[in-house]
């Protein structure tokens, strides 16, 4: 449960069709609209179990990125999306990527930390 949605608050992040800065308010608001649809189809789903399952989801989906680009950072390859970042220099999609990696960071403590 909320394997799609773990995919999508990171997605636009990454390929920089959105700012990194409200990635925070774009994930609780969209995990907010999942629940609450969830709910209205008569699913008997906990908050909790949702912010988790998002949070294992997203942070295994994405746990290899930022390996590979400081890979190929090293060995002076593409840093970033052919399709996405053509004229963007790694620097700059580095640091657009901050925010997402800050994020998955977050989400990986959250599953690491005790279930409430």
């Amino acid at each position: 449960m909320g394997e799609d949605i773990a995919n999508l608050i990171p997605d636009g992040v990454a390929d920089g069709l959105i700012p990194r800065e409200p990635l925070p308010e774009i994930s609780a608001t969209v995990i907010e609209g999942y629940l609450a649809g969830a709910r209205d189809a008569g699913a008997a789903l906990g908050e909790d179990e949702l912010r988790r399952s998002v949070a294992a989801a997203g942070a295994a989906t994405y746990c290899w990125l930022a390996p590979l680009m400081l890979t190929r950072l090293a060995v002076g390859g593409r840093v970033g999306s052919a399709a996405y970042d053509v004229d963007h220099g790694p620097l700059a999609v580095l640091r657009r990527r901050t925010g997402l990696f800050e994020h998955l960071v977050s989400w990986s403590e959250q599953i690491l930390s005790p279930a409430r």
